[in-house]
C-alpha cells in the first residue's frame, strides 16, 4: 500500500488516507482551485477522521499553481476550546453575582464588568467599553444620572487611597434614593476593581 500511495499526488494520498472528510479527489481539487482563483492567500482548517485538526495555508502562484503549507493545530484548538469554556464559566459567575463589578488595568482602562454593574448604573448599550478610562465611566454615570459627586475629587481620592495600598470605600446616595456602597481595591497584579 505504501508503494501505491507514493505513486499518487498529495491530494490523492490525502483522500486515500481519509484526511478529506469523505470528499473525492475532484471535490478537493475543485475547492483548492476556487481558492486559488481568488488570487490571494487563504487559510482553512479541517478536522481529520482521527480527530486531528490540520491548518492549511494556500498561496497562489503566478503560473496558476499553488503552494500549500500544513500544520497540525490539534493542541491549539483543544486549548482554545478549553479557554472558551473557562471564559463562559467566568462570565456566568460574574453575571450571577448580586454585586456590580468592574475592573480596570494598571493604566486605568476598563477591562471587564458584569451585567449587574450595567443595570445598577443604568448604562445604555455602548455607553461603556473595554479600554474606557475611569473618567469615561464616571461621565457615563453622570449622563445616566447615577453619579451625584464631583468626578475630579472622586478620582483624586480613589487614586490616593490605592496609591497608599488602601481600599477606597464610599457610600453614595443616588438621586433616585438608592444608596450604593462603592469599594475599590487593588489586585495582586496591579489592577483595581
Amino acid at each position: 500500500i505504501n508503494q501505491l500511495l507514493r505513486r499518487r499526488s498529495p491530494t490523492e494520498r490525502g483522500v486515500a488516507l481519509g484526511h478529506c472528510q469523505g470528499q473525492s479527489v475532484e471535490e478537493v481539487l475543485r475547492r483548492m482551485r476556487s481558492r486559488v482563483a481568488l488570487k490571494q492567500a487563504t487559510h482553512l482548517s479541517d478536522k481529520l477522521g482521527d480527530g486531528r485538526v490540520i491548518s492549511c495555508s494556500i498561496q497562489p502562484r503566478a503560473d496558476g499553481g499553488w503552494v500549500t503549507t500544513h500544520a497540525d493545530i490539534t493542541e491549539r484548538e483543544r486549548l482554545n476550546a478549553q479557554l472558551a469554556q473557562q471564559h463562559e464559566q467566568l462570565e456566568g459567575a460574574l453575571n450571577n453575582m448580586v454585586q456590580g463589578l468592574c475592573m480596570f488595568d494598571a493604566d486605568d482602562r476598563l477591562v471587564m464588568w458584569n451585567q449587574r454593574y450595567v443595570d445598577m448604573y443604568k448604562f445604555g448599550p455602548g455607553t461603556i467599553w473595554v479600554g474606557c478610562s475611569s473618567r469615561d465611566l464616571l461621565n457615563a454615570r453622570i449622563a445616566a444620572g447615577t453619579f451625584p459627586l464631583d468626578p475630579d475629587g472622586y478620582i483624586k481620592n480613589g487614586y490616593e487611597a490605592l496609591g497608599e495600598g488602601r481600599s477606597f470605600i464610599l457610600e453614595i446616595e443616588l438621586n433616585d434614593g438608592r444608596v450604593m456602597v462603592v469599594m475599590t481595591h487593588n489586585t495582586d497584579f496591579g489592577d483595581a476593581f
